[in-house]
């Protein structure tokens, strides 16, 4: 016969750690984006690890190798320049206008982050990412 609440007990177990692994998975993403900008774009498993507060090895728990955290910090900053954009995308101006304005933006992110952007410029796979991204803020505009 079958143990229905241990079914439902090992169901939210399953819950907890996937919870749990997300969790993880936000601050290893957070402390890389920190690591960063604070040491430039070729930063280390190991400084990312500690800023996280977690052993180097248990990183791979989450991430297979450095390259899969580093697509992950690429989709994170894509993201945040996207959002960044969206303001700048208005109906009102002329072509001109809204494509100095874009510019404007990207190069004032870059400013305020250029450990990040040479991060993502030197990644490959990130310029695939980031017309992705930027395609949807741009798609989002046009509806």
């Amino acid at each position: 016969m079958v143990d229905v609440g241990r079914l439902v007990d090992s169901a939210a177990a399953r819950a907890k750690r996937a919870t749990a692994d997300a969790g993880r998975i936000g601050k290893l993403v957070a402390a890389a984006l920190e690591a960063v900008e604070a040491h430039g774009p070729n930063v280390g498993m190991g400084r990312i690890a500690e800023l996280a507060g977690i052993p180097r090895p248990h990183v791979y728990r989450y991430f297979n190798n450095k390259d899969e955290l580093d697509l992950e910090v690429v989709r994170v900053a894509t993201s945040d320049l996207a959002t960044a954009l969206a303001p700048s995308l208005t109906i009102s101006g002329t072509v001109t206008e809204i494509v100095t304005e874009v510019v404007r933006t990207i190069v004032n992110w870059a400013g305020l982050h250029p450990q990040l952007f040479r991060f993502v410029a030197s990644q490959p796979g990130a310029r695939e990412l980031m017309h992705s991204e930027l395609l949807k803020t741009f798609q989002a505009y046009m509806d």
